[in-house]
């Protein structure tokens, strides 16, 4: 669901006050919402600076023009959000800020997305990932907030032990660095967890090596605040 007008209309009349998104700086919360702003300033003029050639490109100009138009609205409505009083966990806003750094890398002067299909499939992404992000529980409650993510290795109808669970936010799906680890192995008597912010992510196992595919995940999509995830072994 959208973020709707008059909802978005109260939150942006609200004072921006930064600093109030816990355990983040004042300051580099300020730079992630003017990252989102440059980046969006950046990809909107590009997209309009040529006309388009055939009836596909301007399709596709069309969708990325909309594209932008929802990210931007998200992210007003994250950057209102930031000051209301209820600024929620230190990974929810880690998650904001890698979508962020996304668009920077996509409005970027060398951006790999030399196509307009590779542009929009990304766009896509952190459109998708703030949309989960703006998306509060279904019973009500704040916006901002993590999700408990619980996962098993399975092999046949038992559970193992010793994997290591890997996740990485679907939009840096290509970049190790972004490739975080849970905080401890898989084990039958007490399973992984990790607090993770709503977002669309892949997750994996490991044992030195990766030993499962990378399942995609869709994590507080329906406003959960937990999910167990059983990922089979060979």
């Amino acid at each position: 669901m959208r973020v709707s007008l008059a909802l978005l209309f109260v939150l942006v009349a609200v004072p921006i006050v930064y600093g109030q998104a816990a355990g983040a700086d004042a300051a580099e919360m300020r730079d992630v919402f003017e990252s989102f702003h440059g980046s969006l300033d950046t990809l909107t003029k590009r997209n309009e600076s040529k006309g388009p050639r055939t009836a596909r490109d301007y399709q596709a100009r069309r969708e990325i023009a909309k594209t932008l138009s929802q990210i931007r609205a998200s992210v007003d409505f994250l950057e209102a959000l930031s000051s209301n009083g209820k600024p929620g966990p230190k990974e929810y806003w880690e998650g904001v800020s890698q979508d962020a750094r996304l668009l920077r890398k996509l409005a970027g002067p060398r951006s790999e997305t030399g196509s307009q299909k590779a542009l929009l499939g990304s766009l896509h992404e952190v459109d998708a990932d703030l949309e989960i992000k703006v998306t509060g529980p279904r019973g009500g409650g704040d916006v901002p907030r993590v999700v408990e993510v619980v996962v098993r290795a399975r092999r046949g109808s038992q559970d193992v032990g010793a994997y290591q669970v890997w996740y990485v936010l679907k939009g840096w799906a290509n970049t190790p660095s972004y490739f975080k680890p849970f905080d401890r192995l898989t084990d039958p008597a007490n399973p992984s967890s990790m607090n993770l912010a709503p977002g669309n992510y892949f997750i994996w196992l490991s044992n030195g090596k990766p030993v499962t595919e990378r399942q995609p995940a869709s994590i507080g999509i329906n406003g959960e605040l937990r999910k167990e995830i059983d990922i089979p072994v060979p």
